[in-house]
């Protein structure tokens, strides 16, 4: 955590980095905080998810149409926008991770009020920790406050059928986390990560509140792991797929 000195001589805590918040923290963020996001930077948003998928496939028709509409949803933010909808969402995200309350944020009241130019770099900073996240080691073996936790190496290998079961979704699941829904990470890892040679038992599932308490930076050394390992397993898969249709396919042949 970094102590922030706002130009009105507030003082707080505040997020340095993925180190700094549990996933709890920010699962907690995405119900109550997130959802209030103002409907233009929703809009920016989902131009810019729409520009970058024209530019992995090439699509230069669909480039300059999405570049030509994030240019001017951009270019609508004016002050009046800015004052009424950017700085309200800006102040709840803040005072969320800050501890400040909102209207002291705002100013309202007998409150001065927190300078814009913080403020906006205060935003704009946990808004890059959550959505830059680093490039991290691909291991199964995580350590955690001196424990070592280990992940499978192979989806599954020798499962029993119960732990299959309880594990089901876990392809699901995983997509979930792609597509930014961390929601489903806590209940993986209680299947997943264990402790070395640790069998599977249903105790494993109560320790979903630990696994929350684990910093973002643990978390996601986790789910990067389980996300390569995902695409590994999707392969094999594939790979199996097309050899079962190759060997029918020489059997037609044959006959």
């Amino acid at each position: 955590m970094i102590i922030f000195k706002t130009s009105n001589g507030q003082r707080f805590e505040y997020p340095h980095e993925l180190k700094d918040i549990t996933l709890k923290q920010y699962l907690t963020y995405l119900d109550l905080v997130q959802p209030q996001r103002p409907e233009i930077l929703l809009k920016i948003d989902s131009l810019n998810d729409k520009l970058i998928q024209a530019q992995d496939e090439n699509d230069k028709k669909g480039t300059a149409q999405f570049q030509k509409e994030l240019d001017e949803a951009i270019a609508s933010i004016d002050d009046i926008v800015t004052y009424q909808k950017l700085f309200p969402y800006y102040a709840k995200v803040v005072s969320y991770w800050s501890g400040l309350n909102e209207s002291v944020i705002l100013g309202k009241g007998e409150n001065e009020g927190m300078n814009t130019n913080d403020l906006t770099n205060l935003y704009l900073h946990i808004t890059k920790i959550l959505n830059d996240l680093p490039t991290v080691e691909y291991s199964n073996v995580i350590e955690v406050d001196g424990e070592f936790w280990y992940l499978p190496e192979q989806y599954l290998k020798n499962a029993t059928v119960i732990e299959f079961a309880e594990s089901s979704q876990f392809l699901a699941n995983m997509k979930k986390v792609e597509g930014g829904q961390w929601y489903a990470i806590s209940k993986i890892m209680c299947v997943l990560v264990r402790k070395k040679d640790e069998k599977y038992s249903d105790s494993l599932l109560r320790r979903e509140e630990m696994f929350l308490g684990w910093n973002l930076e643990n978390v996601w050394r986790v789910a990067f792991f389980l996300l390569r390992l995902n695409v590994k397993y999707q392969l094999s898969i594939n790979n199996y797929i097309s050899a079962q249709q190759l060997t029918k396919l020489k059997l037609a042949l044959k006959n």
